[in-house]
């Protein structure tokens, strides 16, 4: 009884799992961090290639009148503490509520734990994949007179990259996995949390993230759509495997 108390929601797989299982999965998570971030360094040999694929959704926005990038970026580079809030929040946040929804998940709700974190695994492969393959520029370097926020503010050195922060695929904006990571998280909460304003709260995420990736010159508004329909296919696809 006493056990129950201290941990009224903490499912009966915990057991199963073994008492330090969480040490595999630290250790999955930690691989997973170092490997994307090493395969997402690797640059396609034909830039103009890319230049050319991002100005082409430039003109398909424009045509839908979604073309939203220019003055999204324009009025954040006008405003130096949005500018900034802008930057902070595309360098930081990718990296630091996903590792925190995966270990809510965990704790909270470790029989669907491993469905979630398979989601994401196959998402972020699957987004390795289309940078190397079909490389996209962002709007920062397809189109003229864009800032680009990170560099002008110079958000954790971004104005002079070396060393690791150098190693960076610029090509790979389409699809815009910090707005599919941001939209994993929220679909997470949504479809797992008892909470009911929580779960409806967990939307403004996606929404900030495809603001700030935009406004920041680093995403056209068709690669967070992108980010999206990548993450709704893989939720699909291992949902569709037996558990």
């Amino acid at each position: 009884m006493r056990a129950r108390i201290l941990h009224p929601r903490r499912p009966a797989t915990f057991a199963r799992s073994g008492r330090y299982g969480w040490i595999t999965e630290v250790g999955f998570i930690a691989s997973f961090y170092l490997a994307y971030e090493m395969l997402r360094a690797f640059r396609h040999t034909a830039p103009t290639v890319a230049i050319t694929r991002g100005r082409g959704i430039a003109r398909t926005e424009a045509w839908l009148h979604l073309d939203v990038e220019r003055s999204a970026n324009a009025f954040v580079t006008a405003h130096t503490g949005l500018a900034d809030a802008a930057g902070y929040y595309y360098a930081t946040l990718h990296f630091s509520v996903t590792p925190v929804a995966l270990a809510w998940l965990w704790w909270r709700h470790r029989d669907r734990y491993q469905r979630w974190r398979n989601v994401l695994t196959v998402a972020t492969v699957a987004g390795l994949i289309t940078y190397w393959a079909l490389p996209v520029a962002p709007p920062r370097l397809a189109l003229a007179g864009l800032t680009d926020t990170l560099a002008a503010r110079n958000i954790f050195g971004a104005a002079n990259p070396h060393g690791v922060t150098g190693l960076v695929n610029v090509y790979a904006a389409m699809p815009s996995l910090h707005v599919g990571w941001a939209f994993w998280v929220a679909l997470a909460v949504f479809t797992t949390s008892t909470r009911r304003r929580l779960r409806w709260l967990a939307w403004l995420y996606p929404a900030a993230t495809t603001a700030a990736v935009v406004a920041t010159a680093n995403h056209f508004l068709a690669d967070a759509a992108a980010g999206i329909v990548l993450v709704m296919l893989s939720w699909l696809a291992v949902a569709a495997r037996p558990p």
